[in-house]
């Protein structure tokens, strides 16, 4: 399980330069793609040790933080809203695999976790189209109802006749990108978040499968709320090492906005 969970904790994390005084979009810079709204990569790549207390953040465990930090102090829920997101997965969860979660959990067969990725993962957004970002990267808050299989899960809905394999993961949640801008005192950097949030829903089109292995997963969701429409979000994950027990992230996501299956409306260019 400490694999498995330290995997999707790799995964499972855009600011300005200068000062307030500067605008937050910039249309001719890093446009985006023909055939796109919007095209957003991110990396999570901090090292920590996953088994130590996070000082700032309660409830966290290899990577995973309870959910509840995040409903309260970011998001600003209420416990009715946050019990309509549980029945919202658990629906879509059921519709999509087949998967009960109720049944499974209680059987053992399944772990389900409202889980917030420990923000020492360093999970932060790149590139966005159209947007300036600078070196340091824009916080991605990443909030998930996840499910995790202790063993074979044999799927049904949209997946009837396919297994989900033990250490597999599927999720359904939201990235909330917090703006920043970045200042300088003489040649220091000075991070200054804001109160400004982009907020990207996600559920998972397939599970996400963990190879024992080697550690590497990899695993797509679709979008299905945002700034930009509909699109696509791809992850791959997987250790990096680390010393003296710490581990460090290593996870790339590329996020693809195009009101639809985020593969893109443009028919390409061929020479």
């Amino acid at each position: 399980m400490r694999a498995r969970l330290l995997s999707l904790a790799a995964l499972i994390a855009v600011g300005l330069q200068g000062t307030a005084a500067h605008a937050t979009e910039f249309p001719g810079i890093n446009p985006a793609p023909a055939g796109f709204t919007t095209i957003a990569t991110a990396l999570a790549d901090g090292e920590y040790d996953p088994a130590s207390a996070n000082p700032n953040v309660p409830g966290c465990f290899f990577g995973f933080c309870d959910g509840n930090y995040f409903h309260t102090q970011i998001a600003e829920r209420t416990p009715d809203e946050v019990a309509q997101l549980e029945q919202d997965a658990k629906a879509f969860f059921s519709q999509r695999f087949g998967v009960d979660v109720d049944a499974l959990a209680g059987s053992g067969a399944i772990t389900f976790l409202d889980a917030y990725i420990d923000p020492r993962a360093n999970y932060r957004v790149r590139s966005l189209s159209s947007e300036h970002v600078h070196e340091l990267g824009w916080e991605l808050h990443d909030w998930v109802l996840v499910v995790i299989s202790n063993q074979d899960i044999p799927l049904a809905g949209e997946w009837e006749g396919s297994v989900m394999p033990a250490g597999s993961m599927l999720g359904y949640g939201e990235y909330w990108i917090q703006k920043s801008r970045l200042d300088r005192r003489g040649d220091a950097p000075v991070l200054v978040d804001l109160d400004q949030y982009l907020v990207v829903r996600y559920r998972s089109s397939s599970p996400f499968v963990i190879d024992s292995s080697t550690g590497y997963g990899a695993g797509g969701c679709e979008v299905f709320d945002s700034p930009w429409g509909a699109g696509l979000v791809q992850v791959l994950s997987g250790p990096a090492g680390g010393s003296d027990g710490t581990i460090r992230g290593n996870t790339r996501n590329v996020m693809t906005f195009d009101g639809g299956d985020g593969l893109g409306t443009h028919p390409g260019v061929y020479n």
